[in-house]
């Protein structure tokens, strides 16, 4: 859609445009939606995962296990955050 917006411009625009500008504007759009398709395709439906193990071994088995879990998910949770602030 931003491609056919941009050649619908006029050509005394093209003629005007700064085309670094241009590309940076199209970049920002790009990351917004990757930022919101990671979030709403990979953390919210990991999160949602976690919660209903935890819920699920707390039923199923014995709170203590359920306990466990959750603290081995969180753990693994904290550490790949830390370890990949290091990397980035």
């Amino acid at each position: 859609m931003s491609f056919n917006r941009i050649l619908a411009l006029s050509l005394s625009w093209h003629m005007k445009c700064n085309t670094g500008e241009l590309l940076r504007i199209l970049d920002k759009g790009s990351a917004i939606n990757r930022v919101s398709e990671l979030i709403w395709f990979m953390v919210i439906p990991a999160l949602v995962d976690i919660c209903a193990a935890h819920v699920v071994f707390i039923v199923r088995f014995e709170p203590a296990l359920g306990v466990v879990v959750r603290v081995v998910m969180e753990s693994y949770i904290w550490a790949n955050i830390t370890l990949t602030s290091y990397v980035w």
